[in-house]
């Protein structure tokens, strides 16, 4: 489990306060100019700040592991869920997977990715599938009592997808 920086949300305060100074200068104006160049050293820093991320943890990733299993996400219609936009914005899943995938041909080491159905809904020990889940649901229970972290379960199913494992109720 590696936690997510979350680059923008550091950064937002400077950002908005960025974006009210530079819409508050007459447009064509030199300080407009100035104020705008500001802001756009703010949304490159965030770009930076994360991409150094996704290098360091690829890289880690790559040198630790014979071989890498992703879900392939449909990261564009995702995108489309205005609540999560900005989140799945700043964390990067493409860029970082991209990342992956070169580094992974660097390194000669194997990278997987495997269709993202219900990974997080079967449960990997009996498969049985709960299609009641909802998205704040953390921890739930199968029916044969098996208490299930939600990310860990999604790991595991998708870890057993690669190698062939998927387990049917």
């Amino acid at each position: 489990m590696v936690d997510n920086p979350r680059h923008l949300y550091k950064y937002q305060h400077q950002l908005r306060k960025a974006q009210r100074s530079v819409s508050r200068k007459k447009k064509g104006s030199s300080n407009r100019r100035k104020a705008a160049g500001k802001l756009a050293r703010l949304h490159l820093k965030v770009s930076n700040t994360r991409k150094d991320f996704h290098h360091k943890l690829s890289t880690q990733l790559i040198r630790e592991s014979q071989a890498i299993v992703v879900e392939q996400l449909q990261i564009q219609h995702m995108l489309k869920n205005h609540k999560l936009a900005k989140s799945i914005s700043d964390a990067g899943w493409h860029g970082f997977v991209q990342m992956l995938g070169y580094k992974s041909k660097w390194y000669g080491r194997e990278l997987v990715k495997v269709a993202p159905h219900h990974t997080s809904q079967d449960c990997w020990v009996c498969g049985w599938r709960n299609t009641d889940l909802k998205l704040s649901d953390r921890y739930w229970t199968c029916s044969n009592g098996h208490v299930l972290d939600r990310d860990v379960n999604a790991a595991s199913n998708i870890r057993n997808k690669a190698v062939g494992q998927t387990v049917s109720a």
